[in-house]
């Protein structure tokens, strides 16, 4: 045993007494001999001592045992936000008017098939039925007339009073003149009007074949739009459906500030 052998010291490494061999001896034993020399190292060759070093290690495996409970480290969340694509709005928009559009091409386009019909449909016979309603009126108007002439010229001569047996008789036959005034005025109203259509049946169906003409030139148009129309909202229905309806971005959004009032931190 050397000098000082036997005195009673504390090791530089993990600070217990010990009763030293040596009167130079430093730790208790191989294994603190080992760590302090191993700090040292990793120290950059800093003279440490055990105590320091034994604190770090408490140190380090305590933030390790408390990881994932506090932390010094601010937290964040990812945060989604959803909002409506404009370009895909706008596009909808765009196909809605389309559609009005063609909706208001589609009617007229109807309105002019109608008028169309209508004109094929003249024959010209209103003319005849016309002629037959004027003769009528004109003819009983004519033998209403003699009816009444008649009558007053019976009054005047006293056969009225004279003849009392046959006054019923002459009553129902008061009437006569303005029916078969009615009947021929119907038929030469017929006549007439049947010599009209026939005389103008030319000129009539010259202007009906320019009419239907400027007709199936207005009605190609507008088909000639409907189809461009059925085209144009089949390419923006297309296109919407290729385009997010929703726009979705994703931002990191603070939760927790870093814990640095926790007592841990303030003491390590």
């Amino acid at each position: 045993m050397g000098p000082g052998a036997g005195n009673t010291s504390n090791c530089e490494q993990c600070g217990e007494s010990f009763v030293a061999k040596r009167k130079d001896a430093r730790f208790c034993g191989e294994t603190c001999r080992w760590t302090n020399w191993k700090a040292k190292k990793e120290n950059g060759g800093n003279k440490t001592t055990g105590v320091e070093t034994h604190k770090e290690m408490v140190s380090n495996s305590l933030l390790k045992s408390l990881h994932g409970i506090v932390s010094d480290e601010p937290q964040y969340e990812e945060k989604e936000t959803k909002t409506t694509n404009l370009a895909w709005s706008d596009t909808i928009k765009q196909k809605g008017r389309l559609i009005k559009e063609r909706e208001g091409i589609r009617r007229t386009l109807n309105d002019l098939r109608q008028k169309e019909h209508d004109i094929k449909s003249e024959t010209g016979d209103w003319m005849i039925f016309t002629g037959m309603l004027s003769g009528a009126v004109g003819g009983g108007l004519v033998g209403n007339g003699i009816d009444n002439a008649t009558k007053a010229n019976d009054t005047i001569n006293g056969k009225d009073k004279k003849n009392k047996p046959k006054e019923k008789s002459k009553k129902r036959e008061s009437n006569s003149g303005t029916f078969i005034g009615v009947l021929l005025g119907t038929a030469l109203g017929g006549l007439i009007g049947n010599g009209i259509q026939n005389a103008t049946k030319e000129d009539r169906e010259a202007k009906k074949k320019k009419a239907i003409e400027e007709l199936q030139s207005k009605i190609n148009r507008y088909k000639e739009q409907l189809v461009k129309y059925d085209s144009a909202i089949l390419d923006i229905t297309a296109k919407a459906d290729t385009m997010p309806k929703w726009i979705i971005t994703k931002e990191q959004v603070l939760i927790a500030p870093p814990d640095t009032r926790n007592p841990v931190f303030g003491t390590l």
